[in-house]
């Protein structure tokens, strides 16, 4: 909200300094606090934004919420790899496959879209035949419930920082080291 009411044009250079910093080395363009404030952030800047990050930075992640609203779709369409977050549950497995029935009607192929499962071990009468047969496929990958992450959102801190041998943590390294090497591959290709 602030670097979009800032004014002026934009750059790396302004961008960074709205940018807060964590002492892993990840930086973050944080979302407006109040919803009020969204509005001054249009779909427009937002490419702009998506544009100079990506020209500056290897890797940027945008983390969206989970609804295909304009400016979330111009998110996507910015990107170069997806993740599709899921949980299991039968409410949120319908919303997943909704998502990635719409990822595809844009035009995205299925296989490059990562699924993720959050809550994967839960055990809530849903198996893993029931969500692959619900949503066409198996989940990339599956993160179980482990209450690390709580203590470590609680803490500010990555699972990956605060608990590096939970499960979740694991879980993340082989999301990371997913899109690390689909990176690789994308720069030898070009």
């Amino acid at each position: 909200y602030d670097l979009a009411v800032s004014g002026g044009s934009l750059d790396g250079d302004k961008i960074d300094g709205f940018l807060s910093d964590h002492p892993s080395g990840a930086r973050a363009l944080l979302a407006p606090l109040r919803p009020d404030q969204a509005a001054a952030v249009s779909v427009t800047f937002l490419r702009e934004v998506f544009d100079i990050l990506r020209a500056r930075y290897d890797v940027v992640v945008v983390d969206t919420p989970p609804a295909f609203t304009p400016e979330v779709i111009a998110a996507v369409d910015a990107s170069s790899q997806l993740c599709v977050v899921g949980m299991l549950d039968a409410l949120s497995l319908k919303d997943t496959k909704i998502g990635l029935e719409t990822l595809e009607q844009m035009g995205y192929d299925p296989n490059a879209v990562t699924l993720l499962l959050n809550r994967a071990d839960s055990d809530v009468g849903i198996t893993p035949a029931d969500v692959e047969e619900l949503l066409g496929r198996a989940p990339d990958l599956l993160v179980g419930s482990d209450r690390a992450i709580p203590r470590a959102l609680t803490s500010g801190q990555p699972i990956v920082v605060a608990d590096p041998r939970s499960k979740a943590a694991r879980s993340y390294r082989l999301l990371a080291e997913r899109y690390l090497s689909a990176t690789a591959r994308q720069a030898e290709a070009a």
